[in-house]
């Protein structure tokens, strides 16, 4: 089963106006089934574009869907609960699902959500949170 992992890359980059070498650190999301696979998925989609670049750190990530509706949008991540009623108890549950949706607003977010969730939806669901990630892209 593939999972979405949080990966921090670094690299330098010579600034030459000011006559000196940056440090840059990146992050991005990269769907793979093992966290050992992350290295080599990043060098293959990124082929030459960064020199000497290194993996600072991989962690699984709780996103469980990626929705891309804009390729030059900002990444937000959006926190779903779903209201669910257990079948034997009749008790009712809340479950947390996690997508990340690639739109240029937090507006627009809100409208994937109610496309994509609510439209379809047996259970009640609603949206928790909405906030702008940290990442160049979804790999």
């Amino acid at each position: 089963m593939k999972n979405y992992f949080n990966v921090k890359i670094s690299y330098e980059r010579t600034d030459l106006e000011m006559k000196s070498i940056k440090r840059i650190v990146e992050n991005f999301l990269v769907l793979s089934e093992r966290a050992d696979d992350v290295k080599g998925i990043i060098e293959s989609a990124l082929p030459g574009y960064y020199d000497n670049m290194s993996i600072e750190a991989v962690s699984k990530s709780n996103v469980g869907r990626v929705i891309k509706n804009d390729d030059s949008g900002k990444f937000f991540k959006c926190v779903l609960v779903f209201i669910v009623e257990n079948d034997e108890t009749k008790a009712l549950k809340k479950v947390k699902e996690v997508f990340v949706a690639r739109v240029q607003t937090i507006e627009q977010a809100y409208t994937v959500f109610r496309e994509d969730y609510v439209r379809g939806s047996m259970s009640e669901c609603f949206l928790r949170s909405v906030s702008e990630m940290n990442i160049i892209d979804v790999i």
